[in-house]
């Protein structure tokens, strides 16, 4: 019945992402502010401000709380990796624990997954660095015994290698111990290789058996065949 306005961005700047942390008591985003630095505009692809829009951003944390029948409110704001630059992406917040995925530079499809502590510190790589395969959305299993996460490493794309070869995306699964699982192979089933297809979100159910996938068929007129497959898993993760 109503919207209520919490984040409020900057002219040229932008909020994303939000993730409430498990106990709700947290909301973790991605921010974006005005870096001042114009690049080249083409007549298809100009930019607000003629910014690059993978550029000027970072992480923020803030406690939630919504009195009872009260305004929603944030408080105690804190900001993660301020002018380090890049695009950053808040994916899950599990207890003093953040899951973040980050590309360098202002960078496009250039991502590595992340794992550190809600001050910042910690910071651990969980996919290769530097890595030059895109690795994204990643999101913990209900068992917090997987993280799945999209992924184009099953076809060895390599965005600095070839900028202009077709990405194609998978959704992997990363272990506890380390291991990489590749949990689709929707491009294989394809019976027109000039066809390709996406995986671009995915959403775990409760019982940690399955997983909800989004993608996109994209055929070689530029088509575009949209579909929610679901994943069920041999046990709960």
């Amino acid at each position: 019945s109503r919207a209520q306005r919490i984040v409020v961005a900057d002219p040229l700047g932008a909020s994303l992402n939000p993730r409430f942390s498990d106990d709700g008591r947290r909301l973790f985003w991605s921010v974006k502010e005005k870096t001042g630095r114009r690049v080249r505009q083409s007549a298809l692809g100009r930019t607000p401000g003629s910014e690059n829009p993978f550029a000027g951003w970072h992480l923020a944390i803030a406690d939630f709380e919504r009195p009872e029948g009260g305004r929603a409110e944030i408080e105690r704001r804190v900001d993660l990796y301020r002018g380090e630059g890049g695009y950053f992406e808040a994916q899950a917040m599990l207890g003093d624990t953040i899951l973040f995925s980050h590309t360098p530079g202002g960078q496009r499809f250039v991502e590595s997954l992340y794992r550190a502590r809600s001050d910042g510190s910690d910071r651990v790589a969980l996919t290769a660095v530097p890595s030059t395969a895109w690795n994204a959305s990643g999101m913990p299993s209900p068992g917090r015994s997987l993280v799945t996460f999209t992924s184009s490493r099953s076809f060895d794309w390599s965005y600095a290698r070839d900028k202009r070869s077709k990405l194609r995306l998978e959704l992997w699964a990363l272990t506890g111990g380390g291991d990489l699982v590749q949990l689709t192979d929707f491009n294989k089933e394809l019976p027109d290789q000039s066809k390709r297809v996406i995986v671009a979100d995915h959403a775990w159910g409760p019982s940690g058996r399955d997983i909800a996938v989004y993608s996109s068929a994209i055929g070689g007129d530029g088509t575009v065949r949209q579909r929610i497959t679901i994943l069920s898993l041999n046990e709960a993760f």
